[in-house]
């Protein structure tokens, strides 16, 4: 009786936590139809408008050699649907994007549940809908909030792999799982080829799934990398083609050298975002330290290493604190500034915390239960959660930072800090520390956000 009471509780929340949700993403989207975007958001559009009328061919002169085929390629089937159903373009795609995110936080908590963790499956679930920066991405046409919605079946993919094995004897039935892995991590490098840093966790959860299992390693190890491969070359060849095509380069990645002028951009600019308010439309945050690498490259940083560590630095720290909600800014002063600080700085602190807390509770409960699953579970987070961070983290530090580059890794940290402030910690008698530390911390990010904050002006 007990249990069926709390199931139906928990069921009555979840719905009422979608609905909240649901609210608060269409206040973003009527807002943005008052407000609307431009520039990146825009150009979109106008490859996938291209799309629908002459297919992935030469259309954009500016953005060919820039922009991959994935993210319009959606957008085109998006304005095909919104054709036949008689429905206005910017609403569809906000509903899609609405959709695929609800049900991927869905799939994903319920894998959780029935597999690993009933409890963590339920905070995987409310925190996701929780996560108020992601919505504005969500009712627009930019990459970023697409992205974070691949990640999040990229690790719904991951975790039904680890559920058929160990033992190994139920490894061939990841076949399937393995191929839509491969495909997932390729295309959210064809939406967004910042997404590259994927491929770093994904040879980790490789080799992790390899050492699990208990006989055929290398049979079964060829069949994983193989069926990966398969899906990852679905996704990156129709960029392939087409770059070869009409630029005869043979890559998936954009023709134009963006690493070169993002590294030079980045010695010279900390944080960057886009001003819609009046003026300049750039709005840079200047480095105090220096006026540019002069196309040195990464060996500005070897050349400099003390302003390359503070640039470094500010570069990471400036993509996780948000200073507005929205992407494209209509009002430089905001008044709800100080809640975006503390959910960015508790989401970042807690996070990180979580994760260690994490690996210690993953080693008790495989102590406990001495399974071949739970074994593969502690492994996995222990190793291939750091690995996202270090990939994600080994791409954006050398780039003048936007906020919204960072919303696939707010969608990561964010369960891990509401399980260690609300499940974790009060279960914990001598606490005051962690939290002294939080404090020391908040201090801190007051500061260095006030700090970056003082160096935005127009930029030259």
């Amino acid at each position: 009786m007990w249990k069926n009471k709390f199931e139906g509780n928990q069921s009555v929340g979840m719905r009422l936590a979608l609905l909240l949700a649901t609210c608060f993403a269409f206040l973003c989207f009527y807002y943005q139809i008052k407000q609307p975007p431009c520039c990146d958001a825009d150009g979109y559009t106008r490859i996938a408008k291209a799309y629908v009328e002459s297919g992935i061919s030469l259309n954009e002169k500016e953005l060919d050699n820039l922009r991959l085929y994935g993210y319009p390629l959606f957008l085109s089937w998006i304005i095909k649907l919104a054709g036949i159903l008689g429905l206005q373009f910017k609403f569809l795609l906000f509903i899609s994007q609405l959709t695929l995110y609800f049900l991927g936080v869905y799939l994903l908590s319920q894998v959780i549940v029935k597999n690993y963790s009933r409890q963590i499956g339920i905070i995987v679930f409310y925190s996701l809908l929780a996560n108020i920066l992601i919505y504005p991405y969500l009712a627009i046409a930019l990459t970023d909030g697409f992205t974070a919605i691949l990640l999040v079946y990229i690790v719904y993919a991951i975790l039904k792999i680890f559920t058929y094995s160990p033992p190994g004897t139920g490894a061939n039935k990841t076949v399937g799982w393995h191929i839509l892995l491969g495909y997932l991590i390729g295309f959210a490098v064809m939406v967004r080829p910042g997404s590259i840093y994927l491929l770093f966790p994904l040879c980790v959860v490789v080799c992790i799934f390899i050492y699990c299992q208990k006989k055929n390693l290398f049979a079964l190890g060829v069949l994983s990398v193989s069926s990966i491969l398969i899906g990852f070359l679905l996704a990156v060849t129709p960029q392939v083609i087409y770059n070869f095509s009409a630029f005869n380069v043979l890559s998936f990645m954009p023709v134009a050298d963006l690493g070169a002028s993002q590294f030079d951009w980045g010695s010279h600019v900390l944080k960057y975002m886009t001003n819609l308010s009046g003026g300049n439309m750039q709005m840079c945050y200047a480095s105090p330290w220096t006026q540019g690498s002069h196309e040195e490259g990464l060996a500005w940083y070897i050349h400099n290493p003390l302003v390359g560590f503070k640039t470094i630095f500010s570069h990471l720290y400036g993509v996780l604190d948000f200073d507005y909600l929205f992407p494209y800014v209509y009002k430089l002063h905001i008044k709800y500034r100080p809640v975006l600080f503390i959910f960015s700085q508790f989401v970042v602190f807690w996070g990180l915390a979580g994760y260690f807390y994490g690996v210690r509770e993953l080693h008790k409960y495989d102590a406990a239960l001495k399974t071949a699953r739970s074994n593969a579970a502690r492994i996995l987070f222990t190793y291939a959660f750091p690995s996202l961070l270090i990939g994600w983290a080994s791409v954006h530090a050398f780039s003048g930072s936007e906020n919204r580059w960072s919303l696939p890794i707010i969608a990561a940290l964010l369960p891990l800090s509401v399980w260690v402030v609300f499940v974790k910690l009060p279960l914990i008698r001598q606490n005051a520390g962690i939290y002294g530390v939080f404090f020391l911390y908040l201090v801190f990010a007051v500061w260095m956000s006030s700090f970056l904050s003082s160096l935005m002006q127009y930029c030259s």
